[in-house]
């Protein structure tokens, strides 16, 4: 009676120490814990709680929460006994979906899950060694990022002697610039009210993170088979969170930085200079980045912060709901120069042709202010009249009220020659223990648990048919509680 009153206790304890956290951590935490039944670590698995555990993902992921956001946190971070690496031999290709700036997209299905992603795969050849760093940097965003709603999942990264790779979740809808622009339709203000309400809980979901995307655009959005949208790629994204141990390669000597280079570099430019009179606290960057027809006009003047993630919504919800850029913008035209000289010139108008109801004028004004801090936030935009009659938990949840929508088709599965004549580029692998990048490497625990529970089918399957009739006749009467038996062991009852 005593140890069954102190294993009620016990799991009083964890059941306390679980119900704070947030959603998306306690998801990955339990699925953690999961895998961690799965391969056999179960003794290591729940340690005691300590008021200054921080949460940690299995040796693998190399990513953790700091204890200041998650208190009073039991540490799951039972090593894998037998960590499971992935190389291009694992997948199939099945289509190439396009070349980027720094590599080409293919989608592909795990061999043995047979599930489809797509991959990622930039050549380190064609990249400068100082570019590195901003891959490592996207790299580890998107592990930090996976899932937060409407924000595409990295779901593995790895490396070979020529080639980076970075996998992530197949979504089938294609990017929303094919949508819009491509067949020159623009949707109804009722779906355009949707479009916008999923982006504002992507945003909202990044900026939480402490991270700004600097980079939204049509051509970066992306929508799954149901319709729902995701934000991608985050190569030029800022993450104000990251201490030095987060960033590893910053100790690799090929980017080291000069100790003496203060000594001799000429004084930093203005903006850098307004940059350093803003408490610490704040989060700001002044580097210049992103596509013109949709970037803030303080991301060219400097210091900026997330207020430019408001401004680029605000140039995507003006080009769907009244068919043109602001300001007269006309990027097949007008180059960067031009551009910002438009932004920073002409004010926003809007003729009778627009048809535009007075709310939508309304909140387009306010999210593409010039004045930063007159620019609506993410809080106020959710509360305009606009979003009237949007329930954003059920949105958060995925329910659309105008999806699905018709999938674009990339290529037909059912072209064999075409098929078999995609070879997914590949190097060499490396050595155990030569990896000159180890951080990059990393597998989701959804992954692993999908490959762990996979392989397990394919072992087990097969075996269970060689089960003699005794054992089956055992598991049988012991499950309807008629006889009891001797204990069966994990293999017995795995195979039934």
């Amino acid at each position: 009676m005593a140890s069954f009153k102190n294993g009620n206790a016990k799991r009083h304890r964890q059941a306390e120490v679980f119900k704070d956290l947030p959603v998306p951590t306690l998801v990955k935490t339990l699925t953690e814990y999961a895998l961690n039944c799965a391969v056999g670590t179960l003794e290591s698995a729940l340690p005691s709680p300590s008021p200054t555990a921080a949460i940690r993902t299995p040796a693998l992921t190399n990513t953790f929460c700091e204890p200041a956001t998650l208190p009073n946190t039991p540490a799951l971070s039972a090593p894998l006994s037998s960590p499971t690496s992935l190389s291009v031999d694992d997948f199939v290709a099945k289509a190439f979906l396009g070349k980027g700036a720094f590599g080409e997209v293919y989608r592909v299905e795990h061999k043995v899950s047979h599930k489809e992603y797509a991959l990622k795969v930039i050549s380190k050849e064609n990249l400068r060694l100082s570019n590195y760093p901003t891959i490592f940097e996207e790299q580890r965003i998107m592990k930090l990022l996976s899932g937060t709603d409407h924000t595409i999942n990295l779901i593995a990264s790895f490396q070979d002697t020529d080639y980076f790779y970075i996998l992530t979740d197949y979504l089938s809808g294609g990017d929303l610039k094919h949508r819009l622009y491509n067949r020159h339709k623009f949707p109804p203000i009722e779906h355009t009210r949707e479009y916008m309400a999923q982006l504002i809980l992507a945003v909202e979901g990044i900026h939480r993170q402490r991270v700004i995307h600097r980079d939204l655009k049509p051509e970066n959005i992306f929508s799954d088979s149901e319709g729902r949208l995701v934000i991608g790629d985050f190569g030029i994204s800022a993450y104000f969170g990251a201490a030095a141990s987060d960033k590893p390669w910053e100790a690799h000597k090929a980017w080291q930085k000069d100790p003496n280079a203060s000594r001799t570099s000429p004084p930093p430019p203005s903006p850098a200079a307004r940059l350093r009179s803003i408490p610490k606290k704040v989060d700001y960057t002044v580097s210049r980045c992103g596509t013109s027809s949709y970037m803030a006009p303080e991301v060219t003047s400097g210091p900026y912060s997330y207020e430019c993630d408001i401004w680029s919504l605000g140039v995507i919800f003006h080009t769907m709901a009244v068919g043109r850029y602001p300001f007269g913008m006309h990027p097949g035209q007008h180059d960067h120069n031009e551009m910002r000289r438009l932004v920073n010139s002409e004010n926003l108008r809007f003729t009778v042709d627009d048809d535009i109801d007075p709310d939508t004028e309304e909140l387009l004004h306010g999210m593409l202010e010039k004045d930063v801090a007159d620019r609506m936030t993410i809080a106020e935009i959710k509360k305009h009249p606009f979003f009237d009659g949007v329930n954003w938990s059920d949105l958060a949840k995925g329910n659309l009220t105008y999806g699905p929508r018709k999938p674009l088709v990339t290529l037909d599965d059912g072209d064999n020659e075409e098929l078999e004549s995609i070879k997914i580029p590949a190097g060499q692998p490396y050595a155990p223990g030569t990896v000159p990048y180890p951080w990059f490497d990393y597998t989701s625990p959804e992954m692993l648990i999908g490959m762990v529970a996979a392989k397990s089918k394919v072992t087990f399957g097969g075996l269970s048919k060689k089960l003699n009739v005794l054992q089956k006749v055992k598991i049988w009467w012991r499950r309807r509680g008629v006889v009891k038996v001797r204990r069966l062991s994990n293999l017995d009852m795995l195979m039934a």
